[in-house]
């Protein structure tokens, strides 16, 4: 018996030192797991916020100089430039206005430091910088005859040895759209240097650059000098992923664990600027990173060291405490097995063990009183069998009711489904449609054959948003609950021949067997949707003449206001009504008025830039508005405007002569005047060149 209680001594002291053992090695691991990925997460969150809002600051710059080189092309003294040859009289008036203008361009934009213009056989025919004027330009890159800015990569450049980002666009003539040359801007890279090189957020160890398609290094090293355009760097880590396709500019969520091109292990992330082709990579010293968990690793091994000793001498108390009273129990229950029911085992302990015993003793009194009990029952079973079978006839009769009613229940919901003009399904816990009425066939194209026992996100939702629409179901699966339950949302479904319309969808959740179905409604919003479309259109457009109407055109003169007080440009004006409109209404009638509005509209787009703005303010009265221009343009405008209208009136052949009134107005980013008041000076003007034709023809 002595020998049996040390073996539970012995046990229980191994257990509970295997189980502190296993407890403790487990929460030290765990411990280390846990804070390694939480202090990876925040050097990988801290690292994608660096190089989302550098990213962002390089879109910027880049879309700032873009908008510079597109507002300096646009510009029609250029093109005059270079459709005039140099023994034409006014040749040197229209190179020197180009020449002033590059060079208050150069002056203007803080990091360009070279704007040159480009015929189209690749001479420079005139710059900003004077030793430039006259040269052949070897890169071809800048002759594209394509439309929109194109941006040479950073190189250095060969005349002055400086490194360089070149932003160019092409010119065209405004008549007959032709070929003419480019602009090409010079621009000095120190912007992004400053970009890259600010050390916010990248700890002591940790450090940004900008790499090239060609994986190349453009920006400064925190650590070597002199690697731009000379240090490789290992882009294996986004291989796969075309950086000029916006759809795949992601980040990874965890940082990788790689070796930089000094050898040393980091945490990186990157991101991608898609329309050059360039990586912004961040990263940090794995062991700045994970310092924490190293201090924090040995501060556990030194107190489970501490807790073990404790253990293993508290252990040996309690081992002992507990197998005492045990010796005593095993007495008395050799006593009961020899069939004694009468021995009391039941010991005075106030612990498990004595409960133990004093249940036993219990357990021998119940015994005797459920033989007692058992004899009373078998004497009364037979009723009791007889009262159980009336009880299940009633219930027999209940249960045929019920199926009645349900039966009853569901022939109105499939009369009430199959009468619905909304789309109804059932789906259940798969994902599948277990239900679908006829509205929902018509409206998808499918028979009921193609749709039952099939996954509707697979039918009806387009596959650009599959995933998303999975997910959020897999969420319902398991709680009944998601964004889209018990609301109204307005998605894009899918039809059978492949075509997509807006649609409203409800859904309810049902819980069967333990499991939640899906109770969808859908709607067809197709015309709705057509029905807000057209009146956002006609809330901006003049029905009549199809150009823009006064309270849009308004909007759209406050923006190049703006635009033109920032890029520090001039904005011309016209305000211009029909001579004698009123004559032509009482003499020829309203439809010949309205004739004549859209033959003065259509003269407009024929005659203008594709950037000037077309508005109707009211009536005969129109807006004309000349971004980039000056009134020194207005000759010119004025001219172009009065041989198409006398074109116009030789070929509409009326009793009637079409003509303007129109005064001019500027605004001048170093003299701003408001909206109000560049429409009152031009309104003003043209009703004075109105009242001076009266006067002529009396």
């Amino acid at each position: 018996m002595g020998e049996r209680i040390m073996k539970i001594q012995k046990k229980f002291l191994i257990v509970i030192l295997l189980l502190v053992v296993l407890v403790g090695i487990s929460s030290i691991l765990i411990s280390r797991y846990i804070a390694t990925n939480i202090i990876t997460q925040q050097i990988t969150n801290n690292l994608i916020n660096t190089t989302q809002s550098r990213a962002e600051h390089i879109k910027t710059f880049l879309n700032l100089e873009k908008e510079a080189v597109k507002q300096l092309s646009v510009g029609i003294v250029i093109e005059e430039l270079l459709q005039s040859k140099k023994e034409e009289v006014d040749y040197l008036q229209k190179y020197n206005k180009v020449t002033n203008r590059l060079n208050n361009t150069v002056q203007v934009e803080k990091y360009t430091y070279d704007v040159f213009v480009l015929d189209k056989r690749g001479d420079i025919v005139t710059s900003s910088d004077k030793e430039e004027i006259g040269k052949k330009c070897t890169e071809h890159c800048f002759l594209r005859e394509e439309k929109g800015i194109s941006i040479k990569d950073l190189y250095i450049s060969s005349h002055k040895q400086r490194k360089t980002i070149a932003f160019s666009a092409p010119i065209f003539s405004v008549k007959d759209t032709e070929f003419l040359g480019a602009i090409v801007f010079r621009v000095s890279p120190e912007v992004l240097f400053r970009i890259t090189t600010d050390r916010t957020g990248l700890g002591q160890t940790g450090e940004a650059y900008l790499v090239n398609k060609d994986g190349y290094m453009i920006t400064p090293s925190r650590f070597v000098d002199d690697v731009i355009l000379k240090q490789k760097i290992d882009l294996k880590h986004i291989e796969g992923i075309n950086p000029t396709d916006p759809s795949t500019v992601l980040i990874k969520k965890v940082a990788d664990i790689v070796k930089d091109y000094r050898e040393i292990e980091v945490l990186r992330v990157h991101t991608h600027i898609p329309e050059m082709g360039w990586s912004l990579v961040a990263k940090i010293n794995t062991k700045e990173a994970f310092a924490p968990v190293t201090q924090m690793t040995n501060t556990l091994l030194l107190l489970f060291a501490l807790i073990l000793l404790i253990v293993i001498l508290v252990s040996n108390i309690i081992s002992r405490a507990v197998t005492r009273p045990l010796s005593k129990l095993h007495e008395g229950t050799e006593e009961i097995t020899k069939g004694n029911l009468n021995y009391k085992v039941g010991t005075s302990s106030l612990d498990e063990v004595g409960q133990l015993s004093r249940a036993f003793d219990e357990m021998t009194t119940k015994l005797k009183k459920s033989r007692e009990e058992l004899e009373e029952y078998s004497k009364n079973l037979e009723k009791k069998v007889e009262e159980r079978t009336r009880d299940l006839e009633i219930d027999i009769s209940r249960r045929k009711k019920v199926e009645e009613a349900l039966r009853e229940s569901e022939e109105k919901f499939y009369s009430i489904s199959s009468s619905a003009h909304d789309a109804i399904f059932f789906i259940d816990n798969d994902g599948n449609i277990s239900y679908c009425n006829k509205a929902a066939m018509e409206m998808f194209g499918y028979s009921e054959e193609e749709m039952l026992n099939k996954e509707l996100h697979k039918l009806i939702v387009p596959s650009k948003y599959y995933d998303q629409h999975k997910k959020g179901f897999t969420a319902f699966q398991k709680t009944g609950k998601g964004p889209a339950i018990g609301k109204t949302l307005e998605l894009s479904a899918i039809r059978k021949s492949g075509k997509e319309f807006p649609v409203a969808l409800s859904l309810s959740a049902v819980k069967l067997k333990g499991k939640w179905n899906a109770i969808g409604i859908i709607r067809d919003i197709s015309q709705r949707k057509e029905a807000e479309e057209e009146l956002k259109r006609l809330a901006r457009i003049d029905p009549l003449t199809g150009c823009y109407n006064r309270r849009y055109g308004l909007e759209l003169l406050d923006m190049q206001i703006k635009l033109s007080h920032r890029s520090k440009s001039p904005l011309l004006l016209a305000f211009l009504d029909i001579d004698k409109f009123k004559l032509i209404n009482d003499n020829f009638g309203h439809d010949e008025g309205d004739k004549v509005l859209i033959e003065s509209v259509g003269l407009f787009k024929s005659t203008l830039r594709e950037i000037d703005i077309i508005c109707r303010m009211g009536g005969d009265e129109f807006l004309l508005i000349f971004p980039d221009s000056s009134s020194k343009e207005t000759s010119l405008i004025r001219s172009r405007l009065e041989r198409n209208l006398s074109q116009l009136n030789k070929r509409i052949k009326k009793d009637y002569q079409i003509k303007f009134s129109m005064g001019f107005s500027e605004y001048q980013p170093d003299k701003p005047k408001a909206l109000d008041e560049l429409i009152n000076i031009a309104d003003q003007r043209m009703y004075e060149e109105k009242k001076k034709k009266k006067n002529k023809e009396k």
